[in-house]
């Protein structure tokens, strides 16, 4: 699967039909999406910040799901 991500998305760039600001769609990424591919890059860094502020011994990370 992730080989197949990885040409689709090459395969998207070379048509010029891929942007940088595109996230992965939560309910379809793979289990090793970043925050940043799930969000973006700016909204991953807020998202981190609230988890260090409301968190900070992610205890919530034991709950399982993608990494923020």
């Amino acid at each position: 699967m992730r080989q197949s991500v990885a040409t689709l998305k090459q395969v998207a760039i070379a048509e010029g039909i891929w942007r940088d600001s595109f996230t992965a769609y939560p309910n379809y990424a793979l289990a090793n999406a970043t925050a940043a591919e799930l969000y973006g890059s700016v909204n991953a860094a807020r998202l981190q910040a609230i988890r260090q502020r409301i968190d900070p011994d992610r205890v919530m990370d034991l709950a399982g799901g993608f990494t923020i």
